[in-house]
């Protein structure tokens, strides 16, 4: 097996994490975008936020699992 040595291990490292902390930027960005969504829906229609909020963390579970699958599986 070939092993990378330890400057390309530092940069696969750095790489990763600056993915994982887009990755938690991006979907923070539409957390927020869906709260002030659900605020503006709800002032005319009667809606459950909960349910929502649950089809979001679906959405981000399934998001992190394709991603787990492409980044590691294939």
């Amino acid at each position: 097996m070939i092993k990378p040595d330890k400057k390309t291990k530092k940069k696969n490292i750095i790489t990763a994490i600056a993915i994982l902390a887009f990755m938690v930027f991006f979907l923070f960005l539409h957390f927020i975008t869906l709260e002030y969504l659900i605020g503006r829906y709800d002032e005319r229609q009667n809606i459950n936020p909960k349910i929502v909020r649950g089809i979001f963390v679906l959405m981000l579970g399934f998001s992190f699992a394709a991603n787990t699958f492409v980044r590691f599986i294939l």
